[in-house]
């Protein structure tokens, strides 16, 4: 997660552009993942690590609002797709005005 934020930002900075499409991607491996974890922890199969059990309803409510996030993300993904790609911004040299 780390390598990919600082990739980003020298990306930005080397030519100020910034790309969003490895940043969304993180965010639905992370979606995926915790989904993964809130189902294992309705199965009963993940020990209780003394912290208190959330109820039944509550995890529905973080399912439901996971998957509304990976959605979401998934939909941008796809915009950002659909959206015809920017040219690089031009450099201006001030010494080439007349």
């Amino acid at each position: 997660m780390l390598a990919q934020i600082v990739y980003t930002t020298l990306t930005y900075l080397r030519l100020g552009q910034l790309h969003v499409e490895p940043v969304l991607v993180v965010g639905i491996i992370a979606v995926v993942r915790r989904i993964l974890v809130v189902t294992t922890v309705m199965g009963g199969t993940l020990q209780s690590t003394g912290a208190p059990m959330l109820t039944f309803q509550e995890q529905l409510s973080e399912l439901a609002l996971l998957t509304v996030t990976a959605l979401v993300v998934a939909v941008a993904m796809y915009l950002l797709r659909l959206r015809p790609a920017l040219q690089p911004r031009a450099s201006v040299d001030p010494s080439d005005d007349p």
